[in-house]
């Protein structure tokens, strides 16, 4: 007949087992700055390691470098009501406005793509660090779009 285990020595498991995932938690929250976060959609916890401060305060380093050559001088002026509707106009009329394209489909129907990539890849054109973000990117009047996420 199978001898059933104490009550003493099924909490002592229990226990031990409960110090060791806290140890572990513990350590993964001091040593390598581990944050849970609940954002998004849904519920899902996010595991991100590294300080968020530090981060965000390299993001907002990095745009005082590059807006300031991108805004114009002087107090913004207000464009007349014709030049308005021909900008937006210009921004209705480019060919990838939407997520996945005009139709939501992701098909591309515009002009051939390359095929053949250098086995070395491409060399970028550019680099934006941003922040987090679920959103794709729209292309419009000639600039590429996305959101991100910084803080609360």
């Amino acid at each position: 007949m199978a001898r059933l285990p104490s009550l003493r020595s099924v909490v002592t498991v229990l226990v031990t087992g409960i110090a060791l995932a806290v140890f572990v938690i513990a350590s993964l929250i001091v040593v390598f700055d581990l944050r849970v976060e609940l954002a998004g959609s849904g519920w899902r916890p996010i595991l991100s390691f590294g300080d968020p401060e530090e981060h965000f305060a390299s993001l907002e380093q990095n745009r005082s470098q590059h807006y300031s050559r991108l805004l114009p001088a002087g107090p913004p002026r207000a464009a007349a009501p014709d030049a308005q509707a021909a900008a937006l106009g210009a921004l209705v009329d480019t060919y990838w406005t939407d997520f996945r394209g005009p139709n939501r489909d992701g098909r591309y129907d515009q002009t051939p793509l390359r095929t053949r990539w250098p086995a070395t890849g491409l060399e970028p054109l550019w680099t934006q660090p941003i922040g987090g973000g679920y959103a794709s990117f729209v292309v419009a009047g000639g600039r590429a779009f996305t959101i991100e996420q910084r803080r609360d």
